[in-house]
């Protein structure tokens, strides 16, 4: 199973932005909040336990997560996310149950990716 979380950088730390108002979603109160240097500790405080609490229960229940900024390009986090995979299955393989790379590919290489030539021009990908 895996967990694919968004993440804005502003739910883990505010700008300083003095007075705002805050409107609660569920009940639709509003609040304003004096955003000073005290209240910004505590809120990314609060953000980070609750940041720290949420990966240790993923991590506990054994749950692989892709963590995705807003920030981030999302290919870039997809190859890392792939790449850690392969890294952590390696460690946990048995080494008769890797495959072999002669002739029928390899984790870096499956089959299915290979390219198979056809005459002129560009190789097509070909299923295996």
């Amino acid at each position: 199973m895996t967990a694919i979380r968004l993440l804005d950088p502003l739910e883990m730390k505010l700008p300083d932005m003095g007075l705002i108002s805050l409107r609660d979603p569920e009940t639709g109160q509003t609040q304003l909040v004096d955003c000073d240097g005290a209240f910004l500790k505590r809120f990314a405080k609060l953000a980070d336990e609750q940041e720290t609490r949420l990966r240790e229960e993923l991590a506990r229940s054994g749950v692989d997560t892709l963590e995705i900024s807003t920030g981030d390009d999302l290919a870039d986090a997809l190859i890392r996310f792939c790449a850690q995979r392969r890294r952590k299955s390696r460690r946990f393989a048995a080494p008769s149950a890797l495959p072999s790379p002669a002739g029928r590919g390899s984790l870096s290489n499956p089959p299915f990716l290979q390219a198979e030539g056809r005459g002129e021009g560009s190789p097509h990908l070909a299923m295996a």
